[in-house]
Parts: structure tokens; C-alpha cells; sequence
């Protein structure tokens, strides 16, 4: 499995792909403009991380991340999501583990998702925790999926030096 760093060649694509997991958000962002100008600069900047199907004709994309470095030694995971057919098969796993190694320690990672009262995030709180994410706050406002989400949070400690 290849983690790809996204260009603008596959912009369509990665809209493509987003329509395809669109019933995981329940917010069309395909054509959402705040979305896509997001995308563009993910892409422009290196941040837009995402895995194709290798057995597809047309190498479509199958789990994609973008992150947030705008904010170092805090970086958001402004986006992350896996094509449901291709579920459980080590795709986020691989983009996630991609991704700590963009991350120069010490560092801290969060993402915003799904919280405990809301049954479409089982897989996700899972995931995250099994990366050591671990829960931290929860944050009120107007979400797609609802009036609440959790932010989960990893600390990034130095490497200590080889002696």
C-alpha cells in the first residue's frame, strides 16, 4: 500500500472520492466551495495525504487525509476518511502512520469527531484510539453531525538522542 502525496492532477478524483463517503460526514462537501479551496491548498502545500486502489482501472482514491501544519507545533486532521468497501483492510492505519512521520516531535495531533452519544462514530473513536489518540475535550457548536464533537488529542514527545 502506497500513501501518495495529492497534486492538482488528482483534485477530481479526490472530489470524486469524497462524494463516494459523503454518507459518513452527512454534509455534501464535494461541492462544497469552502471544501474545495481547502483541498486545493492542502494539495498546494503538501498536506493531502491519500491511498488509490491498485486493482481499479482508475487508480480511484480509497482513504484520504489532509492535515493542518498552520498551527506547529499543533497539527489538526482536518480531514480523514476511508471508502467503505475498502474498510478494515489497514488504510487508515497506513494514511495515519504516513502522517506522524510529517510531524517533527515535540508536536501534538488532534482531530474533531464524532462523540459517544452518536453511533456513527464508533469506528472512528475506535481508530483513533487504538492510534493513542486519546479523548480530551468536547466542543459545543452547529456540526454537520450534530450539536456537539470530541476532539482527540496525541502528544509527540522528542526523540532522545542514541547514546
Amino acid at each position: 500500500m502506497i500513501v501518495y502525496l495529492a497534486t492538482m492532477d488528482d483534485y477530481q478524483a479526490w472530489l470524486d472520492f469524497t462524494e463516494r463517503v459523503l454518507p459518513i460526514f452527512g454534509i455534501e462537501l464535494s461541492t462544497d466551495e469552502g471544501y474545495q479551496k481547502a483541498l486545493e491548498k492542502n494539495i498546494r502545500r503538501g498536506t493531502a495525504f491519500c491511498i488509490k486502489a491498485d486493482d481499479a482501472p482508475d487508480r480511484k482514491i480509497i482513504g484520504g487525509m489532509l492535515l493542518s501544519p498552520t498551527q506547529k507545533p499543533v497539527y489538526q486532521i482536518g480531514w480523514f476518511a476511508v471508502d467503505k468497501d475498502f474498510m478494515h483492510r489497514g488504510i487508515g492505519t497506513t494514511l495515519f502512520k504516513f502522517m506522524m512521520t510529517r510531524i517533527e516531535p515535540p508536536a501534538e495531533v488532534f482531530v474533531d469527531t464524532f462523540t459517544a452519544s452518536d453511533p456513527h462514530g464508533i469506528s472512528a473513536r475506535n481508530f483513533y484510539a487504538k492510534m493513542g489518540m486519546v479523548p480530551a475535550e468536547i466542543i459545543e457548536g452547529d456540526f454537520p453531525h450534530g450539536r456537539q464533537c470530541q476532539i482527540y488529542r496525541k502528544k509527540l514527545e522528542a526523540f532522545e538522542p542514541m547514546v
